[in-house]
């Protein structure tokens, strides 16, 4: 009876030996196909900057409420090569807005921010910028331009989000990083009356909150 106890259980113990081995080989087999699955299907997208696509839009403030005055740029060129990926092209972007192009729905405004404001700095007709660093991916993520303007350059940080083919990207500048006090003042100046709010005090604020839009073309294969 020991003798039929002690065969039996070296025959369950190899069986399940058997089993356990089997269940390694499938393993290792389904891990190998799901890799060679992963090969195949997986994309390579190439990214291109739609030329001429890009719109660049601000929101300056006025009053001691702080109420916005929106406007856009209506000449601004942009440089990008395609890249694999959207940071790699992000990271090629380069641009130079014409300042004369101001455009606020407004002519005599346009003028007074033409003249007083950017008249008011040293190389006032151009600001230029070029990206300076991404840390994000193919949807959202955030873009560091070194934007020149006034003879002064700067890093200026963006939020960015990519959807339907199209970049949207935002942030804000304070004048002050630039030495724009000068040319705040100036147009604070021209446009005295117009900028008084209920308080009856004149304000132009430094801040100008920044808005870039543009078409992308994405292809994968």
């Amino acid at each position: 009876m020991k003798k039929q106890s002690i065969v039996f259980t070296i025959a369950v113990a190899a069986l399940m030996s058997s089993c356990a081995g089997n269940a390694d080989k499938n393993t290792n087999e389904d891990n190998k196909s799901e890799s060679k699955v992963d090969e195949k299907t997986a994309e390579v997208c190439i990214f291109k900057y739609k030329e001429g696509s890009a719109t660049v839009s601000w929101t300056a403030f006025k009053t001691t409420e702080k109420v916005g005055v929106e406007g856009e740029f209506n000449e601004v060129n942009v440089n990008a090569d395609e890249g694999e990926g959207f940071a790699s092209l992000l990271e090629s972007i380069s641009f130079e807005i014409q300042t004369a192009s101001t455009n606020t729905n407004d002519a005599g405004r346009d003028e007074k921010i033409v003249e007083s404001f950017f008249g008011a700095m040293a190389n006032s007709g151009v600001i230029n910028g070029k990206a300076n660093g991404v840390n994000g991916d193919d949807e959202s993520g955030e873009i560091v331009f070194a934007l020149s303007m006034n003879e002064v350059t700067k890093d200026v940080s963006l939020k960015y989000v990519l959807e339907n083919d199209i970049v949207t990207l935002e942030g804000g500048i304070n004048m002050m990083d630039f030495n724009g006090s000068d040319a705040v003042e100036s147009l604070n100046e021209a446009c005295h009356d117009l900028h008084k709010g209920a308080d009856g005090v004149s304000k132009t604020w430094n801040e100008v909150d920044i808005k870039i839009a543009a078409k992308i073309n994405k292809d994968c294969n």
